[in-house]
């Protein structure tokens, strides 16, 4: 009997009249939550070549699961583009988006940029992806802040901005500007670009910048007066201030971190983490620290002797009870050891420090580099970056103390066989960590010595106790000038214990509808209540009267990220704005849309010059381009009614009428315009036709035989 070795078995042996039975029982074995996930292109490691300098620089993953990661791609020393890489969820390059997978931004013809990449990537609501950083004339000068917004499949989407790209100037000759970080507010449709630039004319001070946009890349005046907020943190000497990221607090405050140099008498310069708050207008939070911003500084004690810490803020997340976390690295400074460290601060909402995190609210430790955070579903920080040359992944408890659950005393190291660092981390649905960065040939230079690499490792997940909120079209189409509205139903799943307020917004597209012109919202941006104990709450889509002609437009509203609930899928929905009747019937008639607009196609013209407008030919069921026979139209003629003679008119129109026509028959004794009043109708009309027309006959009130006899009897059309 051979001796066998059974990882996580337990064996019995049982003896009976010389039979051994050996009953087994396997005990499955679990991954850890920091192993790399093997379901991840077969080792839980991507790597995708030729991301000259950059490597993944931010990584975001989509509601479907698929994974995009930025960074910059070149092809020599002298020229750098913007680009996307999109992966399955399984690791493999995702071939509909780009090019079999990557995007690379085009150079603009005749532009002296020519060294760009991205730093940064966010969603919108309807997939569209946002991709931001900076450019320059060469590798080691930013002239630009450069935004750049791509369809769902990858190419460039040519309705935002300029043919695509939105670009602001921060300087002619720009060593030390950069943007560094992007935030789309799907609540209130703005896009949020954070960097550093030049604050004074000579270009001489630096200060944090945030930039806000509408959706179509449009500077957002409502926002500090011109759509940019920049100020100083401290110093602003060139390199002695930096913005590194901002996030979005639920109330639409943005939080915005990075370095902050300064000097104190007899110490040599402080660099410590700068944060900010700014409010939705743009102006600095006076509520938050020192007019709107926080220094925090982080020392430590060697021989006796003091010394002040070199840090600087790369990260900052809101927590769920709103408080914020910013982490960095750094090193000793002020004249101490040199050491490297990583370094996190833990803010009350008023900016002070939070002392249940680390001790008196911040936490210092050896020998790694904090780049990016994010928050799990067990309310523990994911904390990435690099250490000893590798990926380095790590978990804080919510008091700032290591997981020592997660890999070895909190972190683990990956390593893809080069010098590594870890950029950024997102966090899938299902819990797994997704980690992007890039890897470097220590032995060679230039294009295709960098890599792009994107890890995923099994995390944990805690199911929410959250209600989950979705939307769907109940009601998915409505028209203009008619009674048919559209409805939008909100649907609430578990917790249905207590009121809740739901936030929504409009998505803007090419095909969007205008809200106010076309139809009816309260609001672009707004909020549902649910009673406790309702399940479902409706927004209604009413259709206003809009004489052009527009064809079809869509109402695309989608629920946004609030306090106490968690948004499902679907998260969006349409209502399709179909044009009134008469606007389809023309679109039809003349053939393209383009047509139906012309002047020729107008409501009181005639397309044919047979003195009938197109209005009245619509009401009749005739055709606008064919002159109408007498037959088509009737007329008037005398009629006799119990022994007396009228003055009669009778005319044929479509069965059904039109809905959004309204047919008057009036009568006069003279033509002026006050004297006309409703005609009668005449006896048996109307009468079906059986050809899908009816014949509708009305009569003047006073018989022809009574003299002096005089009258007029028409008939007059309008639409709403």
């Amino acid at each position: 009997m051979k001796r066998h070795s059974f990882r996580k078995i337990l064996s019995s042996l049982v003896y009976v009249t010389k039979l051994f039975v050996v009953a087994v029982i396997t005990i499955p074995v679990f991954a850890a939550e920091s192993d790399l996930d093997t379901s991840f292109d077969g080792d839980g490691k991507a790597t995708t070549g030729s991301f000259f300098e950059e490597g993944g620089r931010d990584v975001v993953i989509q509601p479907d699961g698929k994974i995009i990661v930025v960074g910059g791609k070149s092809s020599n020393f002298n020229v750098q583009s913007m680009a996307s890489v999109r992966y399955n969820t399984n690791g493999s390059l995702d071939a509909t988006f780009g090019n079999n997978g990557i995007y690379v931004l085009p150079s603009l013809a005749g532009s002296q940029i020519v060294f760009a990449k991205a730093v940064a990537v966010d969603l919108q609501p309807d997939g569209k992806i946002l991709l931001a950083g900076s450019g320059g004339t060469s590798s080691s000068s930013n002239q630009i802040f450069l935004i750049v917004r791509l369809n769902s499949n990858g190419s460039l989407d040519t309705t935002f901005g300029s043919g695509g790209r939105v670009i602001r100037d921060i300087g002619s000759s720009n060593t030390y500007g950069r943007l560094s970080s992007l935030v789309f507010d799907s609540t209130r449709n703005k896009i949020y670009v954070a960097g550093t630039m030049p604050i004074d004319p000579d270009g001489e001070a630096y200060g944090y910048t945030v930039m806000r946009f509408d959706s179509n890349g449009l500077p957002d005046t409502t926002f500090n007066g011109t759509g940019t907020q920049a100020f100083p943190v401290a110093d602003s000497r060139p390199l002695a201030t930096g913005l590194n990221d901002i996030a979005l607090q639920p109330d639409g405050k943005l939080v915005a971190t990075g370095f902050a140099q300064y000097f104190i008498p007899n110490t040599p310069s402080i660099e410590s983490f700068g944060t900010a708050r700014l409010n939705l207008d743009g102006s600095l939070d006076a509520s938050f620290g020192t007019n709107g911003v926080v220094i925090t500084d982080f020392t430590y004690t060697e021989n006796d002797t003091t010394f002040y810490h070199t840090a600087a803020a790369q990260t900052v997340t809101i927590l769920p009870n709103g408080n914020i976390f910013v982490g960095g690295r750094g090193g000793s400074g002020s004249g101490g050891p040199t050491r490297n460290f990583y370094y996190a601060a833990q803010l009350n909402t008023n900016g002070g420090l939070d002392s249940s995190f680390g001790t008196n609210g911040k936490i210092r430790a050896d020998g790694v580099a904090i780049l990016d955070s994010a928050l799990d579903s067990n309310g523990k920080l994911i904390i990435v970056g690099e250490k000893d040359t590798d990926f380095a992944v790590g978990r804080l408890s919510p008091n700032g103390a290591l997981d020592s659950t997660f890999g070895t005393t909190g972190f683990v190291l990956t390593n893809f066989g080069l010098t590594e660092s870890a950029f950024a981390v997102a966090l899938q649905t299902d819990g797994k960590i997704v980690v992007s960065g890039g890897s470097k040939n220590p032995q060679t230079s230039g294009p295709g010595s960098d890599f792009s690499d994107v890890a995923r490792y099994t995390g944990t997940f805690v199911p929410s106790t959250l209600p989950q909120l979705s939307i769907s079209s109940t009601d998915s189409s409505a028209r203009e000038s008619t009674s048919d509205i559209g409805a939008f139903t909100l649907t609430r799943l578990g917790d249905l214990s207590n009121p809740l307020s739901v936030s929504y917004s409009i998505l803007t597209s090419p095909s969007s509808a205008a809200n106010g012109v076309r139809y009816s919202l309260p609001a672009p941006v707004g909020v549902v209540n649910f009673s406790a104990g309702s399940t479902s709450a409706q927004i209604q889509v009413t259709p206003l009267f809009d004489p052009a002609v527009l064809g079809t437009q869509t109402v695309d509203l989608a629920i946004t990220a609030g306090p106490g609930y968690e948004v499902s899928t679907p998260s969006q929905a349409t209502v399709s704005l179909l044009d009134s009747p008469f606007n389809e019937w023309r679109i039809l008639k003349f053939g393209s849309l383009a047509a139906a607009q012309s002047p020729a196609a107008a409501a009181n013209a005639s397309a044919s010059q047979d003195g009938l407008s197109n209005l009245v030919k619509y009401a009749l069921g005739l055709h606008p381009l064919f002159p109408a026979t007498p037959s088509a139209i009737s007329g008037g003629t005398v009629e006799n009614v119990s022994g007396q003679n009228f003055l009669a008119f009778s005319f044929r129109r479509p069965l059904p009428p039109p809905a959004d026509i309204t047919y008057f028959a009036e009568m006069s004794t003279t033509l002026e315009t006050a004297g006309w009043a409703s005609a009668l109708p005449f006896p048996g009309f109307p009468i079906d036709n059986g050809d899908g027309t009816e014949t509708q006959k009305f009569r003047c009130a006073n018989p022809t035989g009574e003299a002096p006899f005089r009258g007029f009897i028409r008939l007059r059309v309008t639409r709403p």
